[in-house]
């Protein structure tokens, strides 16, 4: 089943609200489940759209707050991303208050006890039945974006191409026709950070320096979101579950597939999401990979998608980008929210103090739905926790997130301490 079409056909189904206008563009991304059932005869296989964000912009510096409440990078693919994670917050509460409960994804796995205040936790997985597929209409920004390309750069000088031609009385005709070629970069806007190699900024493809890590570029206020390209590649290291989850899904979720739509590139692709981060446990210099660092995901196979999307930036040169994002989680909850300001569709600047303003996605809501999950297990020690303290509960998603800093992506940006500090 092509990931693409199954994507842009439940893309066409949701309202048009926070949809681009006419002479608008924006990026889709979309995680979709494969679900492969047996019966006596046969497997079964079904596809859902389990969650979707639309979005090509994100918050500058100054735009941000210690409370958690707006979504700072409304690029497609995090938006999306985070849609997931909500989507995984409802199943656990629902499988947590009903034990005739049967999710799509997930499964109890173990009881896991805490010696420490004797205390349990449920740890749930990702059914076998199940498998990932990340769908993108354009190539993630930042380290994948960067690729050779030829550049039409005008006629043949006529001693440049005189071994092509032969007969004197065709060289006018040559001179009209032939183009010279000259190999370019295909550029991004997302910026290296301070302590990586930095561009040369030269002639063509001395522009760029590839595998280096990038922050998206702002509009005038510079941003700290890390590109998609960078944060895809550590989905292949720490899944996409994140570290809150990760204390209630031990297993990393990975991804099987990913599809490209605009300015595919498989070699840039591989590099940027797979090859720079793959030997980040370090395997050659030890014996003995420590049993709390995650695997890395050398199974993600990387498709290209022939589709064009209706909202392609590629469809017009004069199009200008949207200023709206949708989130979508399964089976039923949808968003849009302003890039510009990381709040709901529909408030005012005059209204941003209320609650009703936050997205769902929003690290305060969603770590609102981490407390509530501790609630349901009686573990009041969490309720006084921050959101910096909680993220650095899980063992095992820290220690890979250490390890991965440590051996590759050491100028990884953070949010300030005081940004984090909320509960």
């Amino acid at each position: 089943m092509n990931i693409d079409k199954i994507s842009h056909d439940f893309f066409d189904t949701i309202d048009k609200k926070g949809k681009p206008l006419k002479n608008e563009w924006t990026i889709l991304a979309t995680l979709v489940v494969e679900i492969n059932d047996s019966t006596q005869d046969e497997v079964v296989t079904s596809w859902k759209v389990i969650s979707l964000g639309t979005g090509n912009r994100c918050l500058g510096k100054s735009s941000l707050t210690k409370y958690g409440d707006v979504l700072n990078d409304s690029h497609a693919e995090v938006i999306c991303k985070r849609s997931f994670q909500r989507y995984l917050y409802s199943e656990i509460v629902n499988l947590l208050s009903n034990n005739q409960y049967s999710s799509l994804l997930l499964e109890f796995e173990k009881v896991e006890k805490h010696k420490e205040d004797d205390s349990s936790m449920p740890i749930f997985k990702i059914k076998d039945n199940v498998k990932l597929h990340f769908y993108v209409t354009h190539t993630p920004c930042g380290d994948c974006s960067i690729f050779p390309i030829e550049k039409d750069t005008g006629v043949l000088e006529l001693n440049e191409q005189k071994n092509e031609v032969q007969d004197e009385e065709e060289d006018e005709e040559k001179k009209r026709n032939l183009k010279k070629l000259k190999f370019d970069t295909q550029r991004t806007g997302a910026k290296t950070v301070d302590g990586e190699i930095q561009d040369l900024k030269g002639e063509g493809v001395d522009y760029h320096q590839v595998g280096q890590l990038r922050i998206k570029p702002g509009r005038g206020d510079q941003t700290d979101s890390m590109s998609c390209s960078d944060k895809i590649a550590r989905w292949n290291v720490l899944g996409l579950q994140g570290s809150l989850l990760s204390n209630f899904i031990q297993k990393p979720l990975f991804l099987s597939s990913i599809t490209v739509g605009d300015l595919f590139n498989r070699d840039s692709l591989q590099r940027g999401l797979l090859d720079r981060v793959k030997d980040y446990h370090n395997p050659t210099t030890t014996n003995n990979v420590d049993e709390f660092i995650y695997p890395f995901n050398s199974d993600m196979k990387i498709h290209q998608s022939v589709l064009e999307f209706q909202y392609s930036k590629l469809k017009s040169e004069f199009a200008v980008s949207s200023g709206y994002s949708i989130n979508y989680s399964y089976p039923s909850t949808k968003e849009s929210t302003i890039s510009s300001n990381g709040k709901k569709l529909g408030f005012t600047k005059k209204d941003f103090q209320n609650p009703k303003s936050q997205s769902t996605i929003c690290k305060s809501h969603l770590f609102k739905q981490f407390k509530k999950i501790t609630t349901l297990l009686n573990l009041p020690k969490y309720q006084d926790m921050t959101y910096h303290q909680c993220k650095q509960l899980s063992i095992p998603y820290n220690k890979t997130l250490n390890k991965l800093k440590e051996l590759k992506f050491k100028n990884w940006k953070t949010n300030s301490i005081d940004l984090i500090q909320f509960k």
